[in-house]
């Protein structure tokens, strides 16, 4: 026949029969014949091409001389179908699936695919600190020392008058309620009385935890009614605003401004008693709800400013201007639109936005602190555009006043400083920080609303905001954009800050970034102010600083502790023990005798921002804040003056150092490294001074070397290289004679060898250093003494305060600055010395791994060895040694006994475990593992040794 039947042709055999011509046979020469979708078909009977020729006797095709060949085209066709078919089976079983089944082969598709891209970029499944191993710790024994000093603060018990000795506006809270400024109301409105039954419960604590106070509750009926009644020059813009959440915004202004008292919303709960956070003196109270880096990252999550005022919760004094000026701002807006989005037109026209322009513009109108900025330009918010840029451009000049004289900053006014302080202590302004009102149940920006200083809860019931309102909505892309860089890259929050580029509603107001922002820190008593700069936008000196970190720290919780920016809640805090050690020194007397400077004072050497300064004058005491940046300094001194602290408070320009060779070897490398990654010196003076210094260094070095050879004692004929190597290792941390290791260094109970005298570690003398005065850096030494001498020969001169305390924060330079106090510290040393030390940035002479850690354990053995034998830490190395004490679930009687004696020594509010003990054979591990970038907090306790006893 001429062509094969289709039910004779290969590929049509049956099953077994496709099994046997699989494993081939004796026809066809063992080839087995396979599918093919290929055009060139099976070959002809006269070409003899193909995969083998056709077999007219045997009806079969014969076997191919050669291997048949396959096309690419053939062979991905083959691909493709057995793909597709596998695919397709697939996906119909995964039809079948329930909803739930789908949804964790989902999450388990999603969770491989980003492990596999962690092994690839990180070589782990999870990326991350793998964690470092550690030295063993010392046995974690806890401190009462902080907690003891902090104890020592009692209220108003010293004599002091209390308008004497506290800022204004903040007044004792002994002073009869009864002149108080905010009076006891509480106001709060629902569009009906059928209120959740959840709110209900929140609405409940009001009443609870204040009783003394009365609570009002408005219907949306009751609210246009009032309106109507008490302020008819409003009623039309209130009417005419186009949604419900806006005229609730609008009622809660006119509310506090007819009546006063403190506006809630019906999802908020009261924590703490109001009268325990609000003064007599107070006018108006407010508080910060987030502050960010860039107006990408605030537009992202939804701010209409970089550092915004909640209104969920406020307190104010009846008939305050700024209220007026937030009021008269809605009605000259009622009707403009500022933007299509339109959740941010309302928060623009009556929320967060107006409300915290208003009250910023009316804080700087009438601060002392205004006045002592002068010299500043731009610092004072005076010039803020306040709106959404571009979009509303065309009216930025009708923003900046008001029918209520609600214009910006007038700096050529002349408001004398005592009208200025009358009017600001009439309607002062007290901004809150985030911890005290502005938390989120799922305590974002690491603020939990567990914190100790939460004193109004906002639970978020419900949300007026329309989820369409914020942008176009989001594509399936946005959303596995949006996990990738959640789960996989772990920059979420940068990823959604770009993307708020995208949105093309985008657009935030234009502000003076140098502008001061105050905030109250509420945690500390008595209560005081503080500025910082907005974050993100501090000056190029202090970008990355402690001091931008110590601003930020304030805006959240209004307190500053180094070292524990994630978990502030340390108790007590640094400043608390160390301005209550202060209290051992208070004179008995009155004002007038604190006025004299009988009286103890703090030396702050690294202010920063004045946080422990400015508390230590919010008690009646005197500070000497010593802070080399300028913008720092600027914002120290007008805090001062805000509070009316300028007589306690004395701010100077003072670098401060070292005097001894090692500090000046160690200048040396520091500015060299500075120089080598900003491309040169930054002046000629400063390179020259560098060239000096070396030589002058190397001069040193070789004499040292000579006099070691010549009198060697022993006669021996060393190399000078190795002379050279064993006078490195005698000099540590800038004194002779250190030690080379703990061993050496330390006996087996911690105290120093050599009985820990000053031959011991005590052998600096003064260097000549070029480079350390073209910088302008001195000693404590130079400040201290100095002032105490040239008081000494001025007869009539008052008595200087007593330097009773002194506390070390200069970013690297601490051990040093130590060094350089050593006349101070053995003539009349400060009762209590704290140390805020990063062991990862000590400046040292030396660029061997262990010398920062060797230095740090000579200077703590030799203020050890001056008679500071108590001491205490915290920070991250004193919670690994408590973490590990929790882990081995084994406590000491030692330890239950210091407990015990510590709760009945002080007040249960402070925790005796957030300290631990510190001696100098502490020093090893807690270097180790300590923050490498943020400080741990070393308090030290002067005790009279009993040598002291016996000369006294």
């Amino acid at each position: 026949m001429d062509r094969i039947r289709a039910t004779d042709h290969p590929l049509s055999l049956s099953h077994d029969e496709q099994t046997r011509a699989h494993h081939g046979s004796a026809l066809d020469g063992g080839n087995a014949l396979r599918r093919s979708r290929s055009r060139s078909g099976f070959g002809s009977r006269d070409s003899g091409e193909g995969f083998g020729s056709f077999d007219e006797r045997g009806g079969g095709l014969l076997a191919s001389a050669s291997k048949p060949r396959r096309s690419a085209r053939t062979r991905l066709n083959r691909v493709r179908s057995r793909v597709s078919g596998a695919a397709a089976a697939r996906v119909k079983m995964f039809k079948k699936l329930s909803s739930a089944a789908k949804a964790v082969r989902v999450v388990a598709a999603l969770l491989a695919f980003a492990a596999a891209s962690n092994v690839l970029t990180c070589g782990r499944v999870a990326c991350g600190d793998a964690g470092a191993t550690t030295t063993p710790p010392t046995p974690y024994r806890p401190s009462a020392l902080a907690a003891t000093q902090a104890g020592l603060y009692a209220k108003r018990s010293h004599g002091l008058n209390a308008l004497d000795a506290f800022p204004v506006g903040h007044v004792s809270e002994n002073e009869p309620s009864s002149k108080a400024l905010i009076p006891r109301l509480i106001h709060q409105t629902y569009k009906s009385n059928d209120v959740p039954e959840a709110a209900r419960r929140m609405m409940s604590t009001w009443t609870a935890v204040n009783p003394s106070w009365q609570t009002r509750f408005y219907d949306d009926a009751a609210c246009v009614s009032f309106v109507r009644s008490e302020f008819p020059e409003y009623y039309d813009a209130y009417t005419s605003l186009p949604k419900d959440v806006e005229r609730s915004d609008f009622f809660r202004y006119l509310v506090l401004l007819k009546h006063g008292g403190v506006y809630a919303d019906v999802d908020t709960e009261s924590v703490l008693p109001l009268d325990t956070f609000l003064k007599p003196n107070d006018a108006l109270v407010v508080g910060w709800e987030g502050e960010f880096d860039t107006d990408e990252m605030a537009y992202s999550r939804h701010f209409v400013r970089r550092r915004q005022v909640l209104n969920w919760a406020f307190a104010a004094a009846p008939g305050h201007p700024a209220l007026r000026e937030v009021c008269d701002a809605i009605k000259k807006n009622a009707r403009r639109v500022f933007t299509n989005n339109t959740n941010r037109d309302t928060l623009e026209r009556t929320g967060p936005g107006a409300f915290t322009d208003a009250v910023l513009r009316h804080f700087w109108r009438h601060s002392a602190a205004r006045r002592s900025m002068r010299a500043t330009p731009g610092l004072v918010s005076e010039d803020v555009e306040f709106g959404i840029g571009d979009v509303i451009a065309d009216a930025s000049e009708d923003d900046s006043s008001s029918e209520h004289d609600s214009s910006s900053v007038d700096e050529t006014s002349d408001e004398t400083s005592e009208t200025s302080a009358k009017n600001f202590a009439k309607w002062s302004v007290r901004v809150l920080p985030k911890v005290s009102f502005g938390t989120h149940p799922s305590g974002e920006d690491g603020v939990s609303q567990d914190d100790a200083g939460v004193f109004v809860a906002h639970k978020f019931l419900g949300s007026w905001k329309s989820r369409k309102g914020w942008s176009d909505g989001k594509s399936v892309w946005d959303l596995l954009r949006t996990f990738w860089h959640s789960v996989v890259l772990g920059d979420i929050v940068a990823h959604r800050a770009r993307a708020s580029r995208l949105d093309r509603w985008y657009a935030m107001p234009k502000v003076t970034e140098t502008t001061a922002y105050p905030v109250s820190c509420a945690s500390f008593d008595p209560p005081f102010d503080a500025l910082t700069y907005l974050l993100g936008s501090n000056p190029d000196s202090l970008a990355g600083s402690a001091v931008e970190r110590g601003g930020a720290s304030l805006t959240k919780w209004g307190r500053d502790q180094p070292g524990r920016d994630a978990d502030a809640a340390l108790r007590p805090t640094s400043a608390e023990a160390l301005v209550g050690s202060l209290e051992t020194f208070r004179s008995t007397g009155t004002a007038a005798a604190a006025a004299r400077g009988e009286t103890a004072a703090l030396v702050d050497v690294g202010a920063g921002l004045g946080y422990f300064s400015l508390a230590a004058a919010s008690r009646g005491f005197r500070a000497l804040a010593l802070e080399p940046d300028a913008s720092a300094r600027e914002l120290m001194a007008a805090s001062a003056a805000h509070n009316g602290f300028e007589t306690r408070v004395d701010v100077r320009p003072t670098r401060v150092g070292g005097g001894g060779e090692a500090f000046c070897a160690a200048l040396v490398r520091a500015e060299k490294s500075k120089a080598r990654d900003a491309g040169g010196f930054a002046s000629a003076a400063i390179e020259d001074a560098v060239l000096v210094t070396e030589e002058t260094l190397r001069v040193a070095r070789v004499n040292r070397m000579e006099a070691a050879s010549d009198g060697g004692g022993s006669g021996s004929d060393e190399e000078p290289r190795e002379l050279e190597r064993r006078e490195k290792r005698k000099t540590i941390g800038g004194r002779r004679g250190g030690p080379l290791d703990d061993a050496r260094f330390f006996s087996r109970d911690g105290e120093l060898k050599n009985g820990g005298g000053d031959d011991a570690v005590d052998s600096r003398e003064d260097f000549a250093c070029a480079l350390a005065e073209t910088l302008g850096f001195v000693t404590l030494d130079d400040v201290v003494l100095r002032d105490a001498r040239f008081d000494a020969r001025r007869a009539a001169a008052p008595p200087r305060p007593f330097y009773g305390a002194l506390r070390v924060a200069s970013d690297g330079w601490e051990m040093h600055v130590l060094e350089g106090a050593r006349e101070w510290l053995r003539s009349a040393p400060p009762a209590f010395v704290l140390v805020e030390v990063t062991f990862a940035k000590l400046f040292v002479r030396d660029d061997d791994d262990g010398a920062a850690e060797r230095a740090a354990a000579e200077t703590f053995a030799w203020l050890n060895s001056l008679g500071y034998k108590e001491g205490a830490h915290a920070g991250q190395a004193c919670d690994a040694r408590r973490k590990r004490k929790e882990k081995e679930k084994a406590t000491s009687e030692d330890d239950a006994f210091e407990f015990s004696e510590a709760s009945e020594a002080f007040s249960s509010s402070y925790r005796v475990g957030d300290w631990c003990a510190f001696e100098p054979a502490d020093v090893p591990f807690v270097a180790r593992a300590a923050c490498p970038e943020r400080p741990e907090s070393v308090l030290l306790r002067w005790t009279r040794s009993a040598l002291d006893e016996k000369r006294a």
